[in-house]
């Protein structure tokens, strides 16, 4: 039994770790909207390639806006490092989830 436990631990880790923190799209946004010039970023991470899915299309969105950073200092690599520490992210891309971080 703990050479299982050990094992499928094992499994868990190498796979937290194995996700790419770089995103696989990120696109500027510049808009011009009522009078107001809307400008920001944002990032893809698709979800994990081991569903029957096509792997290059958003199906199944999580979207994350950024707080409040009046210096913006964060990137949006940077907001997926913090979750990826807690296994949030691999959580919802193991589960087919696609993440996009909205940065303003």
């Amino acid at each position: 039994m703990k050479n299982l436990l050990f094992f499928l631990l094992t499994l868990l880790v190498a796979n937290v770790f194995s996700q790419s923190l770089e995103p696989d799209e990120t696109h500027n946004i510049d808009k011009y909207i009522y009078n107001l010039n809307v400008s920001g970023k944002y990032s893809v991470w698709y979800k994990t390639h081991n569903l029957d899915i096509d792997d290059d299309k958003i199906t199944r969105p999580f979207i994350i806006c950024e707080g409040f950073d009046p210096v913006n200092s964060w990137s949006g690599k940077d907001v997926y490092r913090y979750q990826m520490n807690v296994g949030f992210m691999s959580c919802l891309r193991n589960r087919g989830y696609d993440i996009i971080i909205l940065l303003a």
